[in-house]
């Protein structure tokens, strides 16, 4: 897991999985990637590291790195254990529409905002997630009775020490919510 360090312009690596590509390359918590493949990192954003490092598993990439602990600078092969374009896309979150059930259409008129609030615990709870990967937007309904009500709900990578480890296509893939929760929900994703 990298962020921007904004005084270098460099990614500063949060988190390092034990067993991965990076971990096996000698890459550790505190580390500046500096280059990835020649490119110069500082004027890379965030949004442009997927098309420095995704590939298929067996090939590499090479990156310099400055070492968080002794201040000396690396380069270091990684091989890509593993199709990182899967995991990339497991790894970016989700936006699902959600119908739910005619009898959540009073709630939904009279207090959306308490609606939504509901339904995200419903959908973390089904996920068996934490809360922090689920986020609920806007919940809106026809203008008749007999029209669909429809939630916005965002699912989440979550890459905290401790957190869920799951892709977000996982989660999804798993779809208990129907049977779960107290809305009769259908995901259209």
């Amino acid at each position: 897991m990298l962020d921007k360090e904004l005084v270098s312009g460099y990614f500063y690596v949060k988190r390092v999985v034990e067993g991965g590509p990076a971990w096996a390359a000698g890459i550790t918590q505190g580390d500046m990637m500096m280059e990835i493949d020649g490119v110069d990192l500082r004027e890379t954003e965030k949004e442009g590291l997927p098309g420095l490092v995704v590939g298929p598993e067996g090939t590499s990439i090479n990156v310099r790195v400055l070492n968080g602990s002794t201040n000396q600078t690396t380069s270091l092969v990684i091989v890509r254990s593993l199709d990182t374009a899967k995991v990339q896309s497991s790894n970016l979150a989700m936006r699902l529409r959600i119908t739910l059930a005619q009898s959540c259409r009073p709630l939904a008129t009279s207090s959306p905002a308490q609606l939504a609030q509901a339904l995200r615990l419903d959908v973390v709870d089904a996920l068996e997630t934490t809360s922090r990967r689920v986020m609920c937007g806007r919940v809106t309904q026809g203008g008749r009775d007999g029209e669909p009500v429809y939630a916005s709900v965002v699912l989440l990578p979550d890459f905290e020490e401790g957190g869920d480890p799951r892709g977000v296509e996982d989660l999804v893939r798993a779809r208990p919510l129907s049977k779960k929760t107290p809305f009769p929900l259908d995901l259209g994703v």
